[in-house]
């Protein structure tokens, strides 16, 4: 299973559940904040494992403004 974080240029942050087959089974709300996204996904998350491995992917911003994609696997 996959959770992606993902955001567009207006400000809107979210996340999306993904099986195995990539078939999206649930998109979150929407999110004013980058940090409530990914604190909602790993709530989530913490729904499926430790039974179900997951691979979680968000963008993690750095000092300076700068975004990096970052990809854990969550067990």
């Amino acid at each position: 299973m996959r959770v992606v974080q993902d955001e567009n240029t207006i400000g809107d942050f979210w996340f999306t559940v993904r099986a195995g087959n990539g078939k999206t089974v649930a998109q979150s709300e929407m999110y004013t904040t980058r940090r409530d996204a990914i604190r909602g996904a790993r709530s989530t998350i913490r729904l499926f494992t430790p039974t179900v491995p997951v691979r979680f992917t968000y963008f993690d911003e750095r000092s300076g403004g700068e975004l990096r994609l970052v990809s854990e696997d969550v067990q």
